[in-house]
């Protein structure tokens, strides 16, 4: 047989040799546990640590932090904005109008006084052109036009009010007892003594009839 298969000569190990060996395992076998546990300790405390870590807000991608915040911090929507004057005009067949006056027999230098109600019936608040030369009262007598009282306002007459449904708005008139042309052209002369009719207009709105007399001095009422 070749060399490597003869096995090695067997004798006796030498005294000293016998307990270095022995030496050596009892120290394996005191440290070699306590190396171990210190290895696993310090492993499973790394671990802890970095769960920790993942856990907490600050260790989180900062990405994830600012897609958090546009989702949850909207822009506020832009409010609407009113239209001209806040509100919009009162179609004319929502408006009503009423000519009220104290008396219908006047005696001489008593100027007859008039009361314009303006109300609305839509549902909703609505803006109307009311003024001397916008809503007006027109005096005739028989077919002729004898006065408005738009006929000599000085500027545009011109005042917007908001109509609320049911609340009336009250222009007031009074007539001088004298003749107008539109314009104020013309020469004006005092009306004669009679009896007038007196109604209010505001474009195609017209108000209920009156029937006002004018008398002389000494005249009284029937």
């Amino acid at each position: 047989m070749g060399q490597y298969g003869k096995r090695p000569p067997q004798g006796p190990v030498p005294r000293s040799v016998y307990w270095q060996r022995r030496v050596l395992v009892l120290v394996l076998g005191v440290c070699l546990p306590g190396l171990l546990a210190v290895s696993v300790s310090g492993m499973l405390s790394s671990g802890a640590e970095a769960t920790r870590a993942a856990n907490t807000p600050s260790a989180r991608p900062s990405g994830t932090v600012r897609a958090h915040s546009s989702l949850t911090r909207q822009p506020s929507p832009t409010p609407a904005l009113p239209g001209p004057g806040g509100r919009r005009a009162c179609a004319a067949s929502s408006v009503v109008l009423s000519l009220f006056t104290s008396r219908y027999w006047y005696r001489s230098g008593q100027k007859p006084r008039f009361a314009v109600d303006v109300v609305s019936v839509a549902r909703r608040p609505c803006r109307f052109k009311l003024g001397a030369g916008f809503v007006s009262v027109v005096i005739t007598y028989g077919p002729a036009r004898i006065w408005e009282s738009s006929d000599c306002v000085q500027g545009s007459g011109s005042r917007a009010v908001t109509l609320t449904r049911g609340v009336p708005v009250v222009l007031q008139a009074s007539w001088d007892r004298e003749t107008s042309a539109p314009g104020c052209r013309g020469t004006r002369r005092p009306a004669r003594l009679g009896t007038y009719t007196a109604t209010a207009l505001s474009g195609r709105l017209h108000s209920n009839t009156l029937v006002i007399v004018l008398a002389g001095p000494g005249v009284g009422a029937p």
